[in-house]
């Protein structure tokens, strides 16, 4: 890359303007940057030189003086390719050196580009150049048909005037099509009313999203980039079929306003069949590709620059470290895998918790019909049992450990999709020989490098283990996965486990990879996926500074943005991401301090490496031991870098290079550091302007005061461990017949479905409910009501839990002593009438008999149905139908 510290001073100018920074800073910080000092370091320590501007505007200022400096290399190469030709006069000079950006810098240019031959340059052979002149000059006096007959040339061709004007014609559309102050307003022009329709092909009538776009039309500078994104996968898939419609009449206005004189001279006829040739010689396809092209980019910038936005709030989450957290894979084929990490990030245990079967439930006599199918489970590794496992390296040694060699004798490893077991497990039994054809013993089966891994409930590591979370993929079956983990929470009787649905994007992606590899090379890549999702929560910038960014779940259509620029992009965002959040020297592991302004990758490793083997750092000046980490790398690095429970100041970013003006702060705010940092509103009190001298300037004190405040310590915040709405309860507290309180999860028009704190939730049907909770035959519940109700029946294998709001032995009350309408066999108080058939028996009128279902042997073994209460019905149709009545 050439340096900027050669361009012209009048490029630096316009930028200073530009970014609001004084031009001798603007130029100390380019020569700063010119000498190795990071843009991270500048704009955080050396705000002076910045203009108070962060990291991301400091580096757009860069990329304004760069883009400048490709302008006057490309500007350079025309004019040397124009002079190289003896074309270049000063007027075309003056052209060049005016123009502004690089389109209209190729604008002035066009005409002397390399082209095909086309009629216009068979007509300037044929001599036609100096009629095309006077077509253009429209001078009056001159007839232009005598002036073409002079031009007449039939050994060419060229025997009639008609003839000779088409060539005129020809070479005057050149001009016009050429003019850069015409281009550039039909740029306008085409950009203001220009209109993109989109139509799906017969091959895309089954898929919805292009079906969504199928006869949109917009116009082209009104299309969001979202829309725009979709548009352009559709038509690189082949289901969408996209066209631009130009407002062809206008354009034709335009040119003739602009190459017409006058109306009604004699040259108007001829000069609209110039406008009428130039656009067919396709003028305005060229014009709708660069307005094309120009949004395109444009929508690129905005998906860019919201991509990144996407990625840095992700890195950015809380962490949790301390936290023993489950990963959860239920995306692979071969069952769920679950992995447990303690609270710096090291594998501790795991298992497959759920193999994969056609038998659905989550019930205790489901999951020992399961379970007695399962084969035998394999240890973990030997040693101590599952409850007391040998110590495992932490996240960061694991990391550094090198992917062991495979022996020559040995046999490869399983495939990647195949299930492995831990290192250590034991070896199969060797089987014993067989003869072959020959009478000659087979050589006996090598024992595989791993085996398939352990097979265990979930709620024997819960209880074997502290577990505080549980994390497990949000998507299609979140409702099945987070049933599972409940019934398996309950079982273990720790109820005071939580559970985390989030987004594994990427995490298959990175399991495959080789930095995984390297780290559990004899692990399942399922496992692996199970581990980078515990690990995203406990320390989401971490971990996702392992895979590529571009797989973490940024956006949709990040696909269809050039790649080498977002791949730039987003690697950018996560720089300024790490850098603002810090870096935790005795945590992170070589990929995340190779991010650190100042460390390469090489000394990352050096880094982790001296710590596996001499300890913990205990202050960042003990990183001066490192070996290779000289004091210009120590300098830009330290301020990114953190060391917790020894000086207060290595836990900030404040540099040690001023120390002397802490020192300073803190005696103006009246107590010593450590109070300083506790109590950050004493810093509100101090006024910048007193402290600043002729080499440090206000606005570097100002920097430096802030890297003091909580908001520049605690840029990721604190994590909260997720709490359920309705806590978890025993098989005990949820009996029939027990009343329980709850929370409305769900309303529907049979009834409500309440969180008590189950397996899944219960249901509580409309003809179970209160009539004053029931309006129109729908539930009156809101979402997130509190109420109390009677467990009417629970069965954990069925996945049902039905509820009423009376009790066991209470029945619901009659219409008339709700207050309802009367009854039409006037069975209303005092009425004195008597039923046919008998005496008045009030509300002891015997009820009708009618049919409940259908008539099968089963049913009429049961006994007669009219001797059926309503209650034992509505069980019997819910058990025999699966209905939701």
């Amino acid at each position: 890359m050439k340096p900027l510290t050669g361009l012209p001073v009048d490029c630096f100018v316009q930028v200073s303007q530009e970014c609001d920074i004084p031009l001798k800073d603007l130029l100390e910080l380019v020569r700063q940057v010119e000498n190795g000092t990071s843009v991270a370091f500048l704009a955080r320590y050396r705000a002076d030189l910045c203009g108070g501007l962060d990291e991301e505007s400091v580096h757009g200022a860069l990329r304004r003086i760069r883009e400048r400096q490709d302008l006057i290399d490309h500007r350079i190469s025309m004019l040397t390719t124009l002079g190289q030709r003896g074309v270049l006069t000063p007027a075309l000079r003056k052209q060049l050196e005016e123009a502004s950006d690089r389109r209209e810098l190729n604008d002035v240019f066009a005409p002397y580009r390399a082209r095909k031959r086309d009629e216009a340059d068979a007509a300037i052979e044929n001599g036609m150049d100096p009629l095309a002149r006077a077509l253009w000059a429209q001078q009056d006096g001159v007839d232009l048909l005598e002036e073409a007959a002079t031009h007449l040339a039939p050994e060419r061709g060229i025997d009639a005037a008609e003839t000779a004007l088409e060539g005129a014609y020809a070479i005057a559309s050149r001009w016009l099509g050429e003019k850069p102050e015409i281009l550039r307003e039909l740029r306008k022009l085409c950009r203001r009313d220009c209109e993109l329709v989109v139509s799906t092909l017969p091959v895309a009538r089954n898929d919805p999203r292009s079906q969504a776009l199928d006869g949109f039309r917009a116009k082209v500078a009104e299309v969001d980039w979202h829309k725009r994104l979709s548009i352009r996968r559709g038509i690189r898939t082949g289901v969408l079929e996209a066209r631009t419609e130009f407002p062809v009449e206008t354009a034709a206005r335009y040119l003739e306003r602009c190459l017409i004189v006058d109306e009604e001279s004699k040259y108007a006829p001829h000069l609209k069949k110039v406008v009428a040739k130039t656009l067919e010689n396709g003028l305005l396809e060229r014009i709708k590709g660069d307005v094309l092209r120009q949004i395109d980019d444009q929508a690129d910038a905005e998906a860019v620059g919201s991509y990144c936005k996407a990625l840095r709030e992700a890195l950015l989450g809380p962490v949790a470290h301390g936290l023993n957290i489950i990963g959860v894979e239920t995306g692979r084929p071969g069952g769920w895998r679950a992995a447990l990490i303690d609270g710096d990030g090291a594998l501790v245990d795991y298992a497959i918790v759920r193999q994969d079967d056609s038998r659905g439930g989550s019930g205790r006599q489901g999951r020992a019909a399961r379970r007695a199918d399962l084969p035998v489970a394999v240890p973990l590794r030997t040693g101590p049992p599952v409850g007391a496992p040998p110590p495992l390296p932490s996240a960061a040694d694991q990391e550094a450990a090198p992917e062991p060699e495979q022996p020559a004798s040995q046999p490869a490893a399983k495939a990647e999709g195949n299930e492995t077991a831990p290192e250590g497990a034991a070896p199969e039994s060797e089987p014993a020989p067989k003869e072959g054809i020959q009478g000659d013993p087979k050589p006996p089966k090598r024992a595989p490098r791993a085996q398939q891994a352990r097979v265990a409930e979930l709620s024997e590591i819960l209880t074997a283990h502290d577990v505080d979370l549980i994390v497990f993929p949000a998507g299609p079956r979140h409702r099945d996965t987070e049933r599972f983990l409940r019934a398996q929470i309950r079982d273990s009787g720790k109820t005071e486990t939580a559970w985390l649905a989030m987004r594994d994007k990427g995490t298959w992606i990175f399991a495959t990879s080789k930095t995984a590899k390297r780290e559990f090379p004899r692990l399942d890549p399922a496992f692996r996926s199970a581990i980078s999702l515990a690990r995203r929560v406990q320390d989401p910038m971490a971990e996702l500074v392992k895979a590529d960014p571009r797989t973490v779940g940024i956006g949709n259509n990040h696909h269809e943005v050039d790649g080498e620029r977002l791949r730039r992009a987003l690697g950018l965002s996560m720089e300024r991401a790490v850098h603002d959040a810090g870096v935790d020297v005795n945590r992170a592991h070589s990929d995340l301090l190779a991010l650190v302004p100042g460390i390469t990758p090489r000394l990352a490793r050096r880094v982790v490496e001296h710590r596996r083997e001499h300890g913990p750092f205990r202050s960042r000046a003990s990183l001066l031991e490192v070996d290779g980490l000289g004091e210009q790398a120590f300098a830009q690095a330290v301020g990114f870098l953190r060391v917790y429970g020894g000086d207060p100041l290595d836990a900030t970013g404040a540099h040690p290079e001023y120390h002397a003006l802490h020192e300073q702060l803190a005696e103006t705010a009246g107590c010593d550091l450590a109070t300083l940092l506790a109590e950050p509103e004493r810093l509100d009190a101090i006024n910048a302007e007193e402290l600043a001298t002729q080499e440090r300037s206000v606005v570097f004190v100002q920097a430096t005061m802030e890297e003091l405040k909580p908001s520049r310590r605690r840029v990721r915040g604190k994590f909260q461990l997720p709490t359920p709405v309705v806590p978890l309860r025993p098989d005990e507290e949820l009996r029939p017949g027990a009343k329980v309180s709850g929370v409305v999860a769900s309303v529907a028009d049979f009834g409500v479905f309440i969180d008590i704190g189950g397996d899944q939730d219960g249901l509580l049907h409309v003809s179970q409910i209160d009539r004053d909770r029931v309006k129109d035959s729908k539930p009156d519940f809101n979402v997130g009501d509190s109420v109390e109700v009677y467990i009417k029946a629970s069965d954990r294998n069925s996945r049902r839990i039905l509820l009423s709001t009376w009790g066991p032995r209470e029945r619901p009350p009659r219409d008339r002593d709700r207050g309802g309408p009367p009854s039409r066999f006037g069975d209303r108080p005092g009425d004195g009438r008597r039923r046919r058939g008998g005496p008045d028996r009030g509300d002891r009128r015997r009820p009708y008999s009618r049919t409940f279902g259908p008539d099968t042997e089963e049913s009429r073994s049961r006994g007669s149905q009219s001797r059926m209460s309503l209650e034992e019905k509505l069980d019997r149709l819910k058990d025999q139908y699966r209905t939701k009545v």
